[in-house]
């Protein structure tokens, strides 16, 4: 995900420009969390139409090497979404991400209750005025057992690239 870098150097007479480049870069490279994932619609609320979920899949994590989630930096992720779970989407602009993350290191597994509360900012449509594209922003909380409010919380921004109606490409990034 990350790209590498240029430096491209021009001169004009006795003067010298030096300009940094970088090339199909991620949002941010000092991100200490990074979150990828295709989700897929599964159903609409039966009482409340203007909420439908989506299961998540392929669902990659990277994180920065000093993270509580994985100081051992050598981890595995599995995102589990069960009924009423995993991606959702809540009227005009509410959207968010709920599951457990199973983290195993070595012979060491941990379960972290994952809640992510995000706002579209900003969508994109395109030529036959379907949303292509969500430009999103929140908060992701990691949790175990009754400790809400425990654990990590990022400040994440990301994109949601719609594929089709039904299906779609989720890439979160987040701060401490």
């Amino acid at each position: 995900m990350w790209s590498s870098a240029a430096i491209i150097i021009g001169s004009a007479g006795n003067l010298t420009i030096s300009t940094f480049a970088q090339f199909d870069e991620a949002q941010d490279e000092n991100a200490d969390i990074t979150l990828n994932a295709q989700i897929s619609k599964n159903s609409a609320n039966m009482f409340d139409k203007s909420i439908v979920y989506y299961n998540v899949k392929n669902f990659k994590v990277g994180l920065a090497n000093d993270s509580n989630l994985c100081p051992t930096n050598d981890c595995t992720f599995k995102f589990i979404n069960e009924d009423l779970q995993g991606f959702s989407t809540n009227g005009i602009s509410d959207r968010s991400l709920d599951g457990v993350l199973k983290i195993t290191s070595g012979t060491k597994t941990q379960l972290y209750d994952v809640n992510g509360d995000l706002t579209l900012i900003e969508e994109e449509n395109g030529p036959d005025g379907r949303v292509t594209k969500e430009l999103l922003e929140g908060t992701l909380r990691f949790s175990q057992g009754d400790d809400y409010f425990g654990g990590d919380e990022y400040t994440v921004n990301g994109t949601l690239t719609w594929n089709s109606e039904n299906k779609g490409d989720l890439l979160l990034e987040g701060f401490l």
